[in-house]
C-alpha cells in the first residue's frame, strides 16, 4: 500500500468518525428539546366540553372532540371514553349499550365491558364545573366508572 493510499483512507476515516459523531450530538440536541416540551397528549387532556345548560338532563351526549360521552342524569353529570380499551376504535351505540366496530367488543350503557376482546370497562375521566358553568373534562385524571358530580341542575333532586 502506498502513502497516498493510506492518507486517502485515514482521510475517509476520519471525515467519516466526524460525521457519525456530529450525527449523534445534533440527535442528542434534539432529544433534549424534544424533552423540556410538554407531551402533546398532556396538552389536549383538558378542556372544556361545553356549559351545563347543554347537557339536558336524562341524555347521553356524545362529542366526537374528544371523543367521549357525557352522561346526565338524577346522579349528576359524568364523562366517559368512545374508545375501545381494546385497541381504541371508536364505540357505536347499540341496543345493549356500546359495541366497537373494529372487533366486537360489547359495553353496557355505562361503559362497563359485557363481552370481549376488551378486557377492561370504558374508561371515566374526572370533570370539573367552573363558577361560570363550564364544564371541564380532564383526561388525565380517570375515575372510577359510574363517578358523577352534582352540580345544580334543573330537573335534578338534589339529596
Amino acid at each position: 500500500m502506498g502513502d497516498e493510499e493510506k492518507k486517502s483512507r485515514r482521510d475517509f476515516l476520519q471525515r467519516a468518525s466526524l460525521l457519525v459523531a456530529g450525527g449523534c450530538g445534533a440527535l442528542a440536541a434534539v432529544e433534549v428539546v424534544v424533552a423540556s416540551l410538554p407531551p402533546a397528549a398532556a396538552r389536549r387532556d383538558y378542556f372544556s366540553v361545553g356549559h351545563l345548560a347543554d347537557f339536558r338532563h336524562g341524555t347521553l351526549t356524545f362529542l366526537p372532540q374528544p371523543e367521549v360521552f357525557v352522561l346526565c342524569d338524577d346522579r349528576g353529570l359524568g364523562a366517559f371514553s368512545a374508545r375501545c380499551t381494546h385497541l381504541g376504535c371508536t364505540v357505536r351505540r347499540s341496543s345493549q349499550g356500546f359495541q366497537c366496530p373494529c372487533h366486537g367488543a360489547r359495553y353496557d350503557e355505562q361503559g362497563r365491558l359485557l363481552a370481549g376482546p376488551a378486557t377492561r370497562d370504558l374508561d371515566w375521566f374526572a370533570l370539573h364545573i367552573d363558577a361560570d358553568g363550564g364544564v371541564w373534562l380532564d383526561r388525565r385524571r380517570r375515575v372510577p366508572a359510574g363517578t358523577m358530580i352534582l352540580p345544580e341542575l334543573p330537573g335534578v333532586k338534589q339529596s
